[in-house]
């Protein structure tokens, strides 16, 4: 199977930059374009057909399975037990670029969370299905052991522990992240600005900041960081925003290195007390909710992490590895981009 990898080697981009020109994007340059367009030529490789859009557990399967998956299925787990945290934006977006692949590939695909004791769901834990693409954002070690041993697992997006014992990783790149959001910002003739951070021992919130504050400051810029010195409810985040709006240096750029409800928060308690009618903040997020970060007043720039690109990765790699158990354990880092999001 000729996968989305195979052709951003052959073309020198990246997963996320084939994707963009598979989805028809207008923020790729008509070199690459066609580099790519090339490379899918040369490899014979051919689109997968777009996601159902429905939300049940289990996508519908396309009309044939691949010998090597014996089992006829792949897996996203949610490393939760709550209801909720499959309905999330993040989790749909990756639920549907896994879908991608499992459509193009004849497979269906489960989406489950935990059991309500912490349990691993029964598919899993029987292996039941050909392989595992897991949500990463939580203390994984313990999960990656008791998986079994011979499914393949691929992890989405950073973990806590700084490596594991097993499994592929299809990561965004944080600390890319940092500094886009810090060269728009200085792009945009901003020196001084801010960044606002609900959860200072967030590992992935700090590597986001440190890397935005290394770049302003390497071009002489000020960052003034506003945080509670401890984890904030969202209800204690528009306190933060009138911090800002309060201090005397009067930054003119925010970056929010926060999910979607931080964000919102942040934005009531602006909008709360007069909003930013009377000065100018031009501010730069990292939400997974398009249509939220669409509706939001004001409106801002907002970088996406490329989830389904991520996703559809994961499951490429997923099926690679049913035929490659030995091979090197694979790490792709991809590369986030930035639009404007909001009234022009």
């Amino acid at each position: 199977m000729v996968t989305i990898t195979a052709v951003a080697e052959a073309a020198g981009v990246s997963i996320a930059t084939v994707s963009r020109v598979i989805n028809q994007s207008s923020r790729v340059s008509a070199d690459k374009v066609r580099a790519v367009q090339r490379a899918m030529v040369d490899l014979g490789y051919r689109p997968p057909a777009r996601p159902l859009r429905g939300r049940g557990v289990r996508a519908v399967p396309g009309p044939s399975r691949p010998t090597v998956a014996s089992q006829g299925s792949l897996a996203l787990l949610i490393p939760d037990h709550r209801d909720v945290a499959l309905r999330t934006a993040l989790s749909a977006r990756f639920i549907h670029g896994l879908n991608d692949v499992c459509q193009a590939q004849g497979l269906a695909l489960q989406v489950t969370s935990l059991e309500p004791d912490g349990g691993l769901p029964p598919s899993i834990a029987k292996a039941l299905v050909d392989g595992v693409a897991v949500r990463a954002t939580v203390p994984v070690a313990d999960l990656a052991r008791r998986i079994p041993s011979h499914l393949p697992v691929v992890w989405l997006l950073e973990t806590v522990e700084d490596s594991l014992f097993r499994g592929d990783q299809v990561l965004e790149d944080t600390a890319a992240i940092g500094r886009l959001a810090a060269q728009h910002l200085l792009d945009r003739g901003h020196r001084c600005v801010a960044t606002i951070n609900n959860d200072p021992a967030h590992p992935c919130y700090a590597r986001r900041i440190a890397a935005f504050t290394a770049v302003i400051r390497a071009a002489g810029g000020e960052v003034i960081a506003f945080d509670g010195g401890r984890l904030l409810t969202t209800a204690e985040l528009p306190a933060l925003a009138l911090r800002l709006l309060a201090d005397p240096r009067q930054p003119t750029g925010l970056f929010l290195p926060l999910n979607d409800e931080g964000t919102a928060a942040i934005q009531r308690g602006f909008n709360e007390h007069g909003g930013l009618r009377q000065r100018r903040l031009d501010q730069v997020a990292c939400g997974y909710d398009r249509g939220l970060m669409a509706a939001l007043n004001p409106d801002l720039y907002n970088i996406d992490i490329q989830a389904e690109a991520m996703a559809q990765t994961a499951g490429e790699i997923l099926l690679w590895r049913l035929t490659h158990p030995e091979a090197p354990r694979r790490r792709i880092l991809m590369e986030p981009s930035i639009r404007h999001v909001g009234p022009a």
